[in-house]
C-alpha cells in the first residue's frame, strides 16, 4: 500500500459512494468479515484474497471518512505496533483468538 492508492481508493470511494458514512461503512465491514470468515472456514483461496481485499478497501472508507489521510493512518498503525510489542499477551482462548493482558 502506498500514499497513491491510498488516494485512488478513497477517491473512487468517495465518488461511487456519496451518501456512506464512517458508520455504514464499518457496519458494511462486518458483514465482508463474515464473508472472509466464511471462505477461510472452507478453505476458498481464491476467495479468501477477494474478501481481504474488500475489508481493507472498508478501514481505508472508514479511516478517510474519520478524517485520517494515509500518513496519519500509517502513524496510527505504527504507534498501535508499539503499544501491542509492549503488552502482555494471553493464550489463545476457545476461538483461538489472543487477547491482551489488562
Amino acid at each position: 500500500m502506498n500514499k497513491d492508492l491510498f488516494k485512488q481508493i478513497t477517491d473512487w470511494q468517495a465518488e461511487t459512494f456519496p451518501n456512506t458514512t464512517d458508520l455504514s461503512s464499518a457496519t458494511h465491514l462486518q458483514k465482508e468479515t463474515q464473508e472472509l470468515i466464511n471462505a477461510i472456514k472452507y478453505s476458498d483461496t481464491e476467495n479468501i484474497h477477494e474478501e481481504i481485499a474488500d475489508c481493507f478497501f472498508l478501514l481505508f472508507d472508514v479511516a478517510k471518512k474519520s478524517g485520517l489521510d494515509f500518513n496519519q493512518i500509517s502513524y496510527q498503525i505504527q504507534l498501535k505496533l508499539l503499544v501491542n510489542k509492549s503488552r502482555i499477551w494471553n493464550k489463545p482462548d476457545a476461538d483461538g483468538c489472543v487477547h491482551h493482558q489488562k
